[in-house]
């Protein structure tokens, strides 16, 4: 199993962010490669600027920063994805440092404020205590803006968290998992890693299609309980296997979504898993969560947080109803 550094940077050529020049050799970059993926001059200075903030985020205050470039392609309309990735300590305050407010002096976030404003998207995955990866991207033209994040905390005493997720942009959609390795610790981790590496291999199935065929590839471990969703255009798929709870918020709803009681990796013979269809507002908001989260979490009752960019949502539910006797994991995807 490699790191989540590893997993962040596969298959790209990044620049490790070390000094002022590795920053001026990424905003060069992004000048030559911003033009061949279609984008006006303003938008290539406006991602570069934003490249710039990140990498000097990662100068003042990360371990192991890394930039990379990656040309992406939205329904046919092409643009340019800057990954800021680094191995710790992450954001202790995202929301604050979105409203370019860092609630400790000098902490990790002050240009993930600037970064959001500078670009399209933005989609943020922090694991407290592990490592941040911050992707932002610019098209060559104004496209519905989507974007997720993901936010762990690790049970406390120990090294890891035990929970993990994926995000992959497909040509259907937006493929979101959540899993959560029995306990925690490595061995939960070493689970709920199989089960991200197994999907992120197949994206081509379907969430239950997923869940189904995963079982061989945590059988060598202790097991983990999962949940898949595909999100595509106006309706969300989802599938699960034990107590990863989903929820689906429209403006004057909100649905609850479970799955079914089984263990990945169990020699059980598995249940037949069954997409669930769920309407998926234009205004709405997923979120899926792992059962380090109180079972009667709800935000409901906060319809302005429910505005907020992802990141700032998943912070809100993770500190208003973590538990802190076990790892806790949330993703929000719209």
């Amino acid at each position: 199993m490699g790191t989540l550094l590893d997993r962040w940077l596969t298959g790209l050529e990044p620049v490790p962010v070390v000094d002022e020049a590795a920053v001026s050799l990424v905003r060069q970059e992004i000048r030559r490669r911003g033009p061949i993926a279609g984008l006006a001059s303003e938008a290539v200075e406006s991602l570069a600027a934003a490249a710039s903030e990140l990498a000097h985020n990662q100068l003042a205050h990360a371990m192991r920063g890394h930039i990379a470039l990656r040309a992406v392609d939205r329904g046919g309309v092409p643009g340019l994805e800057v990954i800021a990735a680094d191995a710790g300590p992450g954001i202790a305050d995202p929301a604050a440092a979105l409203r370019g407010q860092p609630r400790t002096s000098g902490s990790l976030g002050v240009g993930l404020s600037a970064a959001h404003r500078l670009t399209d998207e933005m989609d943020v995955d922090i694991r407290r205590g592990e490592g941040t990866c911050v992707r932002v991207r610019r098209f060559a033209t104004p496209l519905p803006r989507s974007e997720v994040a993901i936010l762990s905390r690790r049970c406390e005493g120990e090294t890891v968290c035990g929970d993990d997720a994926i995000a992959i942009r497909t040509g259907d959609g937006l493929l979101v998992a959540v899993a959560d390795g029995l306990g925690h610790g490595e061995p939960a981790r070493d689970a709920s890693w199989a089960a991200m590496e197994f999907i992120a291999g197949s994206p081509g199935l379907g969430p239950a299609a997923l869940l189904a065929a995963s079982g061989p590839a945590l059988r060598d471990t202790r097991g983990a309980v999962a949940a898949i969703a595909l999100l595509a255009g106006d309706e969300i798929r989802i599938a699960g296997a034990g107590n990863v709870t989903g929820v689906v918020y429209a403006p004057q709803s909100a649905q609850r979504i479970l799955g079914n009681a089984y263990i990945l990796g169990s020699p059980q013979r598995a249940p037949r898993f069954e997409d669930q269809r769920v309407p998926l507002d234009s205004h709405g908001t997923f979120i899926l969560f792992t059962d380090g989260i109180s079972a009667r979490a709800d935000l409901s009752d906060e319809p302005d947080t429910l505005r907020q960019p992802p990141i700032a949502i998943a912070q809100r539910l993770l500190d208003r109803f973590g538990r802190r006797d076990d790892d806790a994991l949330v993703l929000v995807a719209r």
